[in-house]
């Protein structure tokens, strides 16, 4: 049964991998929805072999639900829990192999998709607004609370991406958030999407109109000045922040980091690694990353 959800999440990796290479302006392709549910058709079929399992979350919101993962890390009574999203092109199924550095550091870990995210954006065609994600991330931290396995005065949230900048934006709204960690942060996407024109950045650009639902470049390019900004917020974010990133990373520039520094209230650490990637090499940076949270939330 360990090689039956090993391979059941290598297709579901497939899957999500084929859904998110593929966008088109204005709508989401009947191709990529498919492969969206497919993934995480195939995800939860392998969900109740996994070590520990990953049970479904079925989270009210909006007159629907947000089906994430759940995972309890074995013999913790009342773990605290990190909470994972994932980016402007990744997903729930992403965050499963995340989920594991928090396991064997005595934390649960909820996966899940938001607005304009995976399954959520492919079952109900909704795209990002930050103000539903905020909803959406304080209609998580309610599920959470109400589950009596769950420690729900210690939780964190883990965001990769995008999805750093909107687990901030959240958890300046919602004081239930202890800590975050943005893999890596940004300020004001607005600084540096416009200078996305170079041609291994398009893709970017496409995946940012796609993920806002943008009908047009133009679109897109005022969406991202209105949804993706700490700055309506910046007085409000006065929690620990941890923002690891790469000093040549192109689509998410690393002085971005040194901007949120600046000009929130809370104390932000920043690690950055050499090189172009995004966030700094996973083998070094989750680990980190994981440490991190496990101080701040047991703290």
């Amino acid at each position: 049964m360990q090689t039956a959800a090993q391979m059941l999440f290598s297709a579901a990796s497939c899957y999500h991998l084929a859904g998110y290479m593929h966008h088109d302006i204005g709508r989401l392709l009947p191709e990529t929805r498919r492969s969206m549910l497919r993934a995480v058709e195939l995800y939860w079929e392998a969900a109740p072999h996994f070590s520990p399992p990953a049970t479904m979350a079925d989270i009210p919101f909006d007159g629907t639900t947000l089906r994430g993962f759940l995972r309890l890390p074995r013999d913790v009574e009342r773990a605290p829990c990190v909470i994972l999203i994932g980016g402007a092109n990744s997903n729930m199924i992403n965050m499963h192999a995340v989920s594991d550095y928090y396991l064997e550091r005595g934390m649960a870990a909820l996966g899940f998709d938001g607005p304009g995210q995976g399954e959520f954006r492919a079952r109900t065609g909704r795209p990002l607004r930050v103000q539903d994600f905020d909803r959406a991330l304080s209609a998580t931290a309610d599920w959470l609370q109400q589950d009596g396995r769950i420690d729900g005065s210690r939780i964190g949230i883990y965001g990769r991406a995008t999805g750093g900048m909107l687990a901030i934006h959240a958890a300046a709204c919602d004081k239930r958030f202890r800590a975050v960690v943005a893999h890596p942060a940004a300020f004001d996407f607005a600084n540096f999407f416009e200078q996305a024109f170079l041609p291994t950045l398009v893709t970017h650009r496409l995946e940012m109109c796609s993920f806002l639902g943008a009908k047009t470049l133009e679109e897109g390019s005022r969406l991202v000045r209105e949804q993706l900004t700490l700055e309506g917020v910046a007085d409000r974010v006065d929690f620990p922040i941890l923002s690891v990133c790469s000093a040549d990373d192109a689509t998410m520039p690393a002085s971005e980091s040194a901007i949120l520094r600046e000009r929130v209230k809370g104390p932000v650490e920043i690690v950055t690694f050499p090189g172009r990637g995004h966030g700094g090499p996973s083998r070094l940076s989750l680990p980190l990353e994981a440490d991190w949270l496990r101080k701040k939330l047991l703290a």
